[in-house]
C-alpha cells in the first residue's frame, strides 16, 4: 500500500456498525473487525488507490502501549 489513513471512531460498536455499512456497499474489507493488543477494535479496508484505511475505536483501558517480549 501507498499510505494510510486512521479514523478513529467513538466505540467499538461504531466500528462493526460502519463495516457493516461499508461491506454491504461492496467495500472490500482485509478482514472482519478485530480486538488487538493495544486496545482498539479495528477494521481494515483498501481504497481505489491501494490506500490502506483502518476504523478504529479504542476499547477497555484506551491507549495501551504493547511491547512483544519475544522480540
Amino acid at each position: 500500500h501507498k499510505a494510510c489513513v486512521a479514523m478513529e471512531l467513538e466505540s467499538a460498536g461504531e466500528v462493526d456498525r460502519l463495516y457493516a455499512e461499508l461491506s454491504d456497499k461492496g467495500v472490500p474489507f482485509v478482514g472482519p473487525p478485530g480486538d488487538y493488543v493495544w486496545n482498539a477494535r479495528c477494521a481494515y479496508f483498501h481504497d481505489p488507490d491501494g490506500t490502506l484505511w483502518e476504523l478504529y475505536a479504542w476499547t477497555g483501558a484506551g491507549p495501551g502501549d504493547y511491547h512483544d517480549t519475544q522480540v
